[in-house]
């Protein structure tokens, strides 16, 4: 996993380094070539973003309104996107041998004897997840956040709004992927197993979801994918509307659908945990 540390933070220092060029205090000082990268650089979703660029470069509209554009249109809600494959190689690195190993070990038993329950096991599991998870999406994001707000013109009291929803997002990613894959993990004393299974769970999905939605272009087979939830609810955090656009569909999607679905994930796998039985264990 520390191989996989520095890669989870390199695309946000990258930005920084190109948020500090076009800084006042970088070698482009010059405010109106400075918003020009920034907006560039936050362009990620063409024509997302070029759906603002009338706002975003009119004159009129105010230095902080552009810059709560491109970064909830831009900068955080890609690099939350992004890190979803750094969040996948975490999880099976980190969560896969969570409950296989004290299986194989018949460790479980000897913590189940002492005064912890089900749930107290599982929640201990779930933080190590969680920490990791956070070091791999809202760390990177956080530093590019500070770099900006010490760099930018009022970056931060303009676009302090968008860490909520980031914060949630990343919240969001680690119960659920955190549950899952302790599930996955609770069914064999193999932690090579639980991580094949995730793979397959994540890109498997992901290629019948997409296969299906261009065959039949009905949006309802796009959430076949593991990953299609998240983008949906990032997107609402967010509040981008950049995410529906790329299924294409005129009729807008209920967040309800996303939502629904990441709760099933998180009721399924906590289901599996409550009957896994190899080694059992004991009732709440």
């Amino acid at each position: 996993i520390s191989l996989f540390l520095p890669l989870a933070v390199a695309p946000s220092l990258v930005f920084a380094v190109m948020i500090y060029a076009a800084s006042p205090k970088g070698p482009m000082a010059n405010a109106a070539e400075s918003l020009g990268q920034f907006i560039e650089m936050g362009d990620l979703n063409g024509q997302e973003i070029a759906g603002n660029t009338s706002e975003l470069l009119d004159p009129d509209t105010p230095l902080a309104q552009r810059y709560r554009i491109a970064t909830r249109k831009g900068f955080f809600l890609f690099l939350v996107l992004y890190q979803g494959f750094f969040v996948l190689i975490t999880c099976s690195t980190v969560g896969s041998g969570l409950i296989a190993r004290d299986m194989r070990s018949n460790a479980l038993e000897v913590y189940l004897t002492k005064p912890i329950s089900r749930i107290d096991y599982v929640l201990g599991k779930l933080a190590v997840i969680a920490a990791f998870v956070f070091l791999v999406t809202f760390v990177p994001s956080g530093i590019l956040f500070l770099v900006a707000s010490a760099l930018l013109p009022d970056f931060f009291t303009s676009s302090w709004v968008v860490l909520p929803p980031l914060l949630g997002s990343c919240l969001v990613a680690s119960v659920v992927n955190g549950m899952v894959i302790l599930a996955l993990s609770s069914l064999a004393k193999s932690a090579r197993f639980a991580a094949v299974i995730w793979f397959a769970l994540c890109f498997l999905s992901w290629v019948v979801g997409s296969l299906l939605y261009e065959l039949t272009n009905k949006p309802a087979y796009y959430f076949l994918s593991y990953r299609a939830s998240f983008e949906f609810v990032f997107d609402k955090f967010f509040d981008a509307g950049i995410v529906a656009s790329w299924v294409g569909t005129e009729t807008p999607i209920s967040p309800f659908v996303p939502c629904g679905i990441l709760v099933g994930w998180v009721c399924g796998a906590a289901l599996v945990l409550r009957l896994a039985h190899s080694p059992p264990m004991p009732s709440l």
